[in-house]
């Protein structure tokens, strides 16, 4: 009630979900803690015996830095472009990946256009687990056909693999694996996570 931040978003932190800005502020104030033990598990802070001063949890929480790619493929090479800048990789909660999948095949790309809207918008930001490119109906994939990389939901019908968007005037794409006339179709990796600038 101190924080004007409500249960279910509590909720959401307490699964690892990591709060940010305001709402970290007035966390840290209602617990009487640092940002830093909110984020990290612990405290730059220090008594005289070494002790961290902050009392309650010492646990340090493991991150994991996660590239942010572009959304296209390195020629011939069936996997994403990635920049060796640190400003391109994202830290998350390794506890959490893990629940998730694997966190060593998992990357952050920005989602083009507006088939998946209004659940993924055009520059929302998706983390993909490569690991996972076994289709399971009605989940979301980073699929790509030819060069194009795209997320969409998947479903099967006899003989036929169908992509499709959460936009109904999304046209669906309708794939035969038998026939190969047509641009090779890849399952680049299962979306698990998305999020979105409000600014």
């Amino acid at each position: 009630e101190q924080t004007n931040v409500s249960l279910k978003t509590v909720q959401k932190y307490e699964y690892g979900d990591i709060p940010r800005g305001r709402s970290l502020a007035m966390l840290a104030r209602a617990l009487s803690c640092s940002t830093d033990w909110l984020l990290l598990g612990s405290s730059i802070e220090s008594d005289d015996s070494g002790n961290d001063s902050l009392p309650h949890h010492k646990e340090r929480i493991d991150l994991t830095y996660i590239h942010h790619v572009l959304p296209r493929l390195k020629s011939n090479a069936g996997s994403f472009e990635k920049s060796q800048d640190v400003e391109n990789k994202f830290a998350f909660r390794r506890d959490w990946l893990e629940r998730k999948g694997d966190p060593s095949q998992m990357i952050l790309m920005d989602v083009p256009g507006d088939p998946m809207s209004p659940e993924i918008r055009d520059d929302d930001t998706v983390l993909v687990d490569q690991s996972q490119n076994e289709i399971y109906i009605g989940k979301i994939y980073a699929v790509c056909i030819g060069k194009e990389v795209m997320d969409r939901y998947i479903d099967r019908a006899p003989k036929q693999i169908i992509l499709h968007g959460a936009n109904h005037s999304c046209q669906h794409i309708e794939i035969d694996p038998s026939n190969d006339s047509r641009e090779p179709v890849n399952i680049l990796g299962r979306v698990i996570w998305w999020c979105r600038d409000v600014l």
